[in-house]
């Protein structure tokens, strides 16, 4: 039956959408901008006989709003999880990135992410997964035009994302 617990090679795809509108109010003007973020992370790895998966993480954002300098973040890690039947946990902790703001980019960035996550089974090879993710980054080592800036980025977010499974 579908959402066996399964050993063996697992991909994923992981991805949320964020889209909203600001407005400025100041004596005697209004402006309005719109802004829109598209996260999403993909995995890679192999689930044992006792359910620990461990694997390869990529996580891409898009940041994209009016007005401003787009801003992207890349980042590699490592992950170690654990499969049940349907739910699962990954702990995620990305080693190497960065984050480019126009002429601003921070060259090291790292930190942990925790996703906790139901599969509902498809087939028995496919599955779709609503994600509770809670992930820590710091972004260091800021370089403006090529020039070090002594200078460091902390961000926390909790996000619900939306996951396609494929195991093989």
């Amino acid at each position: 039956g579908y959402g066996r617990n399964r050993m063996g090679w697992e991909a994923s795809l992981q991805f949320s959408y964020e889209s909203y509108e600001n407005t400025n109010t100041q004596p005697g003007s209004t402006t309005t901008s719109d802004s829109t973020e598209i996260p999403f992370y993909l995995k890679f790895g192999h689930t044992f006989a006792n359910s620990v998966y461990v694997g390869a993480a990529y996580h891409n954002s898009s940041f994209t709003g009016t007005g401003s300098s787009d801003v992207d973040t890349s980042l590699v890690g490592a992950t170690v999880g654990y499969r049940g039947m349907n739910w699962y946990i990954d702990a995620s902790y990305f080693f190497m990135g960065e984050l480019e703001q126009g002429n601003f980019v921070y060259t090291k960035s790292s930190g942990m992410q925790v996703d906790v996550g139901y599969r509902a089974w498809l087939t028995d090879s496919f599955a779709i997964a609503p994600i509770l993710s809670w992930r820590s980054l710091t972004h260091d080592d800021l370089e403006l035009n090529g020039n070090p800036i002594d200078e460091e980025l902390e961000r926390t977010e909790i996000r619900p994302y939306l996951g396609l499974v494929a195991v093989f």
